[in-house]
């Protein structure tokens, strides 16, 4: 199945607006995939969303401690443990000018 390119424009944007709060505060950037989840608990509609992971080969903890920094530069809420993993996340607001619902970052918990 071929990507579709509307995929890859939304990420790029999304990549973009967040690059100058990680450049600011020293971070590395993150990898961005695209995601889609049910609006409810019923199905009715989806989300879109942004999930951000620190690039491969960073040891466990740092890998923990980065994500920990983009959270907060991001002002992402923690949400409940997922089987071994921190993530955090929050619905966009109309202001934030994003294509997406949602952004949400993830980390495996040391």
């Amino acid at each position: 199945m071929e990507a579709d390119p509307r995929d890859q424009t939304r990420i790029e944007r999304v990549s973009a607006r967040i690059a100058d709060l990680g450049d600011w505060r020293n971070l590395p950037p993150l990898l961005w995939t695209l995601g889609e989840e049910p609006a409810d608990e019923f199905g009715i509609g989806i989300l879109t969303e942004v999930v951000g992971t620190i690039p491969a080969g960073e040891d466990p903890l740092t890998a923990e401690l980065l994500t920990l920094e983009w959270a907060d530069a991001l002002q992402l809420p923690e949400r409940p443990a997922i089987a071994g993993r921190r993530e955090f996340a929050r619905d966009c607001e109309l202001s934030d000018n994003m294509p997406v619902d949602r952004i949400r970052i993830w980390c495996d918990s040391v």
